[in-house]
């Protein structure tokens, strides 16, 4: 229904029930190779992108293969000396090598030589899966995750520094650090680590802190403005914030209630804003994000959605991402940002299968 009033003698209408006009579908798929036998990779699996190579590692599979997008080929890596078959481990590009780790064990994959070296244990974290891990530049930081003794209790609040130059680790402050948690977000803002939300055995979590590396020192997130308490959610750094879009737990004891809001998180300002909703992805879980340079991608999540939106920061508006030879739905997919292109690999399908988008 529409109303037209008058004002000053011009004529104005003002729209009191109007449905706003779905946004065209922008942008472009691309598929990437067959993988041949990394098409067996698991979505729950780790991996990796820089320098125009993907780095993917198949636990169940027991196998890495990398691809090179200048290409578009993928090869297996070497099995000499490879990881033990551990789910929930993490993988890392450093400086042209990457970084394997998982439970109690680490590895170093130099793609040059394709041969794989030992990793030192001595003051590395305690055994764990689905831990974060962060690369500084310089460093990893692995940080939380659940005891892999125990994984029905054991939430770990504790992390350490790997320096892969002098072999070293270096464990973090525990004072001030979030309680123990799995499936809950992390971003490098370039001199920090900012961790919030997840689950352990209270439940869906919304707090979290931000670990400076250089002062080995936590300092909590503010809460005023936070987000709902959720895990699964997806998490990118963008120019000055962390966005946080999506996840499960929204409801008080529902933790399979979906969430359909976001905010971004200030870590400098310890300042939450929000993001508009409207026109935003519907309910998503464990949906893939990058960040663009000016948008944050927001791409397919449980229940396997194959749309997308694009958020611009400058008009905190949500826009489409085309559908047309896009990936089959899937939740859990690395998403890589490449300069150009954002890369989607992985998930839930079965076999694991890959593709670029073009904004």
């Amino acid at each position: 229904m529409a109303r037209w009033t008058t004002l000053a003698g011009t004529a104005l209408l003002s729209c009191l029930s109007c449905e706003t006009p779905e946004p065209p579908e922008t942008g472009s798929w691309t598929a990437m190779a067959d993988g041949g036998e990394a098409t067996a990779v698991r979505g729950a699996d780790a991996a990796d992108f820089a320098d125009g190579r993907l780095f993917v590692w198949g636990a169940s599979y027991r196998r890495g293969f990398l691809y090179t997008e200048a290409t578009d080929s993928w090869r297996a890596v070497s099995t000499v000396g490879q990881p033990p078959p551990r789910a929930g481990a993490s993988v890392l590009w450093a400086n042209g090598r990457v970084l394997w780790w998982g439970t109690t064990a680490g590895k170093v994959y130099d793609p040059a030589t394709d041969t794989w070296s030992e990793m030192s244990v001595e003051g590395a974290p305690s055994a764990r899966e689905q831990h974060s891990a962060v690369w500084t530049g310089a460093r990893m930081i692995v940080w939380g995750g659940q005891n892999d003794a125990d994984p029905r209790h054991g939430y770990a609040n504790d992390g350490a520094v790997y320096d892969p130059v002098h072999d070293t680790w270096t464990p973090m402050a525990r004072e001030g650090a979030p309680s123990g948690r799995i499936r809950h977000a992390t971003a490098w803002s370039g001199t920090k680590m900012i961790v919030w939300g997840g689950q352990n055995e209270a439940g869906a979590l919304g707090d979290g802190a931000v670990y400076d590396p250089a002062a080995n020192r936590w300092t909590p997130i503010s809460g005023v403005y936070a987000p709902r308490a959720r895990f699964l959610h997806t998490a990118t750094w963008t120019k000055d914030d962390v966005f946080i879009w999506g996840g499960r737990g929204c409801e008080e004891d529902d933790d399979d209630a979906a969430c359909e809001d976001g905010r971004r998180y200030n870590p400098e300002l310890d300042l939450w804003v929000w993001v508009s909703p409207k026109g935003g992805p519907a309910t998503r879980i464990a949906s893939a994000a990058v960040w663009t340079g000016g948008e944050v991608l927001v791409w397919g999540g449980f229940p396997g959605d194959v749309t997308g939106r694009r958020w611009a920061l400058a008009r905190d508006a949500w826009g489409r991402t085309a559908t047309a030879n896009a990936p089959s739905g899937r939740g859990g997919a690395f998403a890589f940002w490449t300069g150009e292109r954002m890369l989607v690999w992985g998930g839930t399908d079965r076999p694991s299968t890959g593709a670029f988008y073009r904004p």
